[in-house]
């Protein structure tokens, strides 16, 4: 994997702060730092690609951090009847749907529930 460094990057976190002229400095596969171009003054970028984002906003990716697993298989399946509450929810939909699961389905929905998480 390359060292790259992303510099003149409109920066924003989870919180919503915003760094202009941010830099990202990416060790192979990790982020190694990130800040104001300030904080970064006289450091020697020898061996990484150094490239203008053209303050460009730069975020972190977007990763579910919450996931029911086996949910993946019910995309797209309809109730069999009500949904106006909770339990009518569970019994119209989920239940319907945890009678005929079996180990080689829960394994394949859990394996789509993980490839859509990232």
């Amino acid at each position: 994997m390359a060292n790259i460094v992303l510099k003149n990057a409109l920066l924003v976190d989870g919180l919503g702060t915003f760094v202009p002229d941010g830099i990202v400095v990416i060790s192979g596969e990790r982020i190694e730092a990130l800040g104001s171009a300030e904080q970064f003054a006289g450091r020697d970028f020898a061996g990484y690609e150094v490239i203008d984002v053209g303050g460009r906003l730069t975020m972190p990716g977007f990763l579910v951090g919450h996931h029911h697993l086996y949910s993946a298989l019910a995309t797209g399946l309809a109730p069999a009847g009500p949904t106006e509450s909770f339990v009518q929810i569970l019994e119209n939909l989920w239940w319907r749907l945890d009678r005929v699961l079996d180990e080689e389905s829960v394994y394949y929905s859990a394996l789509v529930g993980v490839i859509d998480a990232v």
